[in-house]
């Protein structure tokens, strides 16, 4: 990875990553950006909550923490991406 990491970004300064507006075909599948937004956001949300309520002894201040992350997170993973409005809807 420590070798590979310079290549990738010696490349990309040439070839624009097919991410975003970037995105075009050939470059291996895509995912619906509904979905793609919750598999990249839901693990932040569940596996902070499994770790602080099953795998450590909380205190107050803990719990105020892991409840401002769980509100913000849960809006950013579970309500935002139905929000999105899809690309094509934008190019109309």
């Amino acid at each position: 990875m420590l070798i590979l990491a310079p290549v990738v970004f010696l490349v990309l300064l040439f070839i624009p990553a097919p991410y975003g507006r970037f995105s075009r075909r050939g470059w291996g599948p895509s995912v619906n950006q509904r979905v793609g937004w919750l598999i990249m956001e839901v693990p932040a949300s569940l596996v902070v909550a499994y770790i602080m309520l099953f795998k450590l002894e909380l205190n107050i201040v803990m719990l105020a923490f892991l409840l401002i992350w769980q509100v913000h997170y849960v809006h950013r993973a579970f309500i935002y991406p139905f929000q999105i409005r899809e690309l094509s809807e934008l190019s109309r």
